[in-house]
């Protein structure tokens, strides 16, 4: 963004942002390459009707052939976005060839964001982004700066937010799962009564004699 900034302050349209033009350096900074199909506001080299660039890249007005402006590189811009952030283009999700990309480009909405973006996303990336391709270069960023500062306001909070809590694992339904219940008592008929208990008898001890110790005659009961 700062490099489209720097060239669409000197009234340059770069026409060609695509992810084959941005270098990588070990540092991490990034260059913006390949300025072969630049367009000067002041010049008219470029016929009326004439599309110039790489075709899934290109906004709406650039594959009409009509003039680009800074809006056309945010819309690119916007494109290789997306792609950072989902690892999909936005315009090619569920088409094969490049006439139904392109039919997407000028007629659809980006692809849908959800199941897409990586979780922990940060707040109002998919906004940012989306803004960057609208259909209308109006309603667009108007400058790769507008749309850096909004990308910087998307990267503070995902500095600063706390962390995202990882979603709940999905039950795994291809094992078996043993559930183990109490069996329920079985129903019977019910008991009669027992009839009240009688209170016990206890046998009386049959009375012992005492015998004289010197004959075998028994003793009186109370002798």
């Amino acid at each position: 963004c700062d490099a489209l900034q720097y060239a669409h302050a000197r009234g340059l349209v770069h026409r060609d942002i695509k992810p084959a033009n941005l270098f990588l350096e070990n540092s991490g900074g990034v260059r913006l390459l390949d300025f072969g199909m630049v367009r000067m506001a002041s010049s008219a080299l470029t016929r009326a009707g004439e599309t110039v660039g790489t075709l899934n890249y290109m906004a709406p007005e650039q594959i009409r052939g009509e003039t680009c402006t800074p809006a056309t590189d945010v819309f690119a811009a916007g494109i290789v976005f997306y792609r950072l952030s989902t690892n999909q283009h936005p315009f090619s999700v569920g088409k094969k060839s490049l006439p139904e990309i392109l039919s997407a480009i000028l007629f659809e909405a980006p692809a849908a964001w959800e199941g897409l973006a990586p979780l922990g996303a940060p707040e109002g990336l998919e906004f940012v982004i989306r803004r960057a391709l609208e259909k209308d270069p109006r309603k667009r960023w108007q400058s790769a700066g507008e749309l850096r500062q909004a990308l910087s306001l998307c990267r503070f909070t995902l500095e600063h937010a706390p962390a995202a809590e990882p979603p709940p694992a999905p039950a795994d339904l291809e094992k078996t799962k043993v559930v183990r219940r109490t069996p329920a008592a079985p129903v019977s008929a019910p008991r009669p009564e027992p009839a009240p208990a009688r209170p016990a008898v206890r046998p009386q001890p049959a009375p012992q004699a005492r015998f004289c110790p010197s004959c075998t005659h028994a003793n009186s009961p109370d002798a």
